[in-house]
């Protein structure tokens, strides 16, 4: 725990989990209902932009100098509520981004709208032992 946090020699660890192709995770089954090793293991991870056994969204983001926000989508977006543009560049704002081009392919939650925008997340398979 802490490792996310730079605890210990979590940033070596993470920096290694983060340029691998994949993560390999071996956990004790007899102690793993007492210490949650595996949800602790999920979440600094989750922390620090690791997403494991998750595909990128097919949402394309780009940033201009100019114009403003355009938002489109090919598929109706559910997830993001009853309007979907307004909370895109509601949160678009929160990271000081007044202009920029996004195009959602498949129906996305905020969390993975915010992981575009930030652009500093890496998806990797990840296996249990």
């Amino acid at each position: 725990e802490g490792a996310a946090h730079g605890k210990g020699r979590g940033r070596e660890v993470i920096a290694c989990a983060r340029n691998a192709d994949a993560i390999l995770i071996v956990l004790d089954a007899g102690k793993e209902g007492l210490n949650r090793h595996r949800e602790i293991l999920e979440n600094e991870l989750e922390t620090v932009g690791i997403r494991l056994n998750e595909t990128p969204p097919d949402v394309t983001f780009k940033k201009k100098a100019t114009g403003g926000v355009r938002f489109a989508s090919t598929v109706p977006l559910t997830k993001l509520g009853p309007e979907p543009e307004k909370l895109a560049t509601q949160i678009m704002r929160e990271y000081r981004i007044t202009s920029a081009d996004l195009l959602a392919r498949e129906d996305i939650t905020v969390d993975q709208l915010v992981d575009v925008i930030v652009g500093n997340r890496v998806y990797k398979p990840c296996c249990y032992f």
